[in-house]
């Protein structure tokens, strides 16, 4: 269709206006939603206000109102701690006590009653702020502390009885530095474990490498928290400690030994000949000076599940002061028992040799066992005063661990020189 030039110039013009006017409606429409939507607020929320500290044993109970600000996100505790270094702790703003209205957290870990002073940050989503509210409070004395008065070291057989009493809510460790009072250079440490609201009696031995310490010796005792803070020591000095030595083992053996069968004897009520290699799981492994062998109750067949027992001959009356047991080592030690009792007699009162059941034998208590623990785990045998030749170690069903057998890695014997 044929257009005339002035009617086609005017169309033209007339879309140009129409798609000016359109876009014009699209900026404007643009601009009035941006001008709609709020700023976000980043300045510093005002500061909490009622700031209040309640000292406690080792520590400050901090409370306050909140920041009214509705861009207060969280509150910032600044101070400085036990070792001069500069903590903070943030407690979201939501954290708000329905009943009284305040924020509160609680500060531990000062050793000492001095004074510390705490600023309390009101913070935005950036964690902008203004100036702090300050407050400065002292501390109680800690717990830690107070366990140190409670304990009591006296002398033992090749070492120490460590008597403490825990009565709070928290973990205390006890650490001992012994050493010997003749020679200085000979000195080494242990630390007890203090659970909340326990309290133990526990034989320490003065172990120096190869040695165990005797005669007058020094005990510098401290306590520590969970944050590392130690207390002053308190030193005990203990004269002429009993020397122990320990028993050789190419003198022990097992009443009624057979290397080539798993059935019991008149020395022990099974061990394993068949399933754990050409040496392993034989009774003579407690004592083989390897800690990488191990005894195991019958597995290979039946009469292996506890209860079980072993009898080891000393060759002679020795006067006992102590059983060192060593958990087996492996990946699978942690599936044995959790105790043992133990059972001693003289050489004078086992008259026939071959009928252990008609000893006499002296009970020397009911002792717990960790087979998680590597190390080796001592049962004092010194409050019995027993001089024995024999040894009977007994574990009962109800030692029954996370498995149904019984196996130990090695023994040792101590004696009273």
């Amino acid at each position: 269709m044929y257009m005339k030039p002035n009617k086609m110039k005017r169309m033209t013009a007339s879309l140009l206006s129409l798609l000016t006017c359109c876009c014009s409606l699209f900026l404007f429409s643009c601009s009035s939603d941006e001008e709609g939507k709020a700023s976000p607020d980043y300045s510093a929320p005002a500061h909490v206000t009622d700031l209040q500290a309640t000292p406690i044993a080792g520590g400050v109970v901090l409370s306050w109102k909140r920041s009214p600000s509705n861009n207060f996100m969280y509150a910032k505790v600044a101070y400085t701690d036990a070792k001069g270094v500069d903590q903070y702790v943030l407690i979201s703003a939501e954290r708000v006590d329905s009943t009284s209205g305040l924020m509160t957290t609680t500060v531990r870990g000062f050793a000492k009653e001095k004074p510390v002073t705490f600023n309390v940050y009101a913070c935005n989503v950036k964690g902008n702020h203004g100036d702090p509210a300050v407050i400065e409070a002292t501390p109680q004395a800690p717990n830690f502390i107070k366990v140190l008065d409670k304990v009591k070291v006296t002398a033992a057989p090749g070492g120490a009885y460590v008597a403490y009493a825990n009565d709070f809510d928290e973990t205390v460790k006890v650490k001992l530095v012994y050493s010997s009072k003749g020679d200085a250079s000979k000195k080494d440490s242990t630390t007890l474990t203090a659970t909340p609201k326990s309290s133990g009696n526990d034989y320490v031995r003065f172990d120096y490498g190869s040695e165990i310490l005797s005669g007058d010796c020094q005990v510098a005792v401290t306590t520590l928290d969970v944050a590392g803070n130690e207390s002053d020591a308190a030193v005990t000095e203990l004269s002429n400690v009993a020397a122990i030595a320990q028993v050789d083992k190419s003198t022990m053996s097992v009443p009624g030994y057979n290397a080539n069968s798993s059935d019991g004897t008149i020395g022990y009520s099974s061990q394993e000949a068949v399933g754990e290699g050409k040496t392993n799981g034989r009774v003579v492994c407690l004592f083989d000076n390897n800690l990488s062998t191990f005894y195991h109750s019958r597995w290979k067949g039946d009469g292996g599940a506890l209860p079980q027992w072993f009898i080891i001959d000393l060759g002679k009356d020795y006067p006992l002061a102590q059983i060192e047991l060593f958990a087996r080592q492996d990946s699978n030690g942690w599936k044995g028992q959790k105790g043992h009792q133990i059972f001693v007699c003289a050489d004078k009162d086992a008259v026939d040799k071959n009928d252990p059941t008609s000893w006499s034998w002296k009970d020397c208590g009911e002792h717990s066992f960790d087979p998680a623990n590597k190390k080796g785990q001592i049962i004092d045998l010194s409050p019995y005063q027993v001089t024995a030749r024999y040894i009977k170690v007994y574990i009962a069903e109800k030692y029954r661990g996370n498995g149904v057998y019984a196996f130990l890695s090695e023994i040792n014997v101590f004696y009273i020189k």
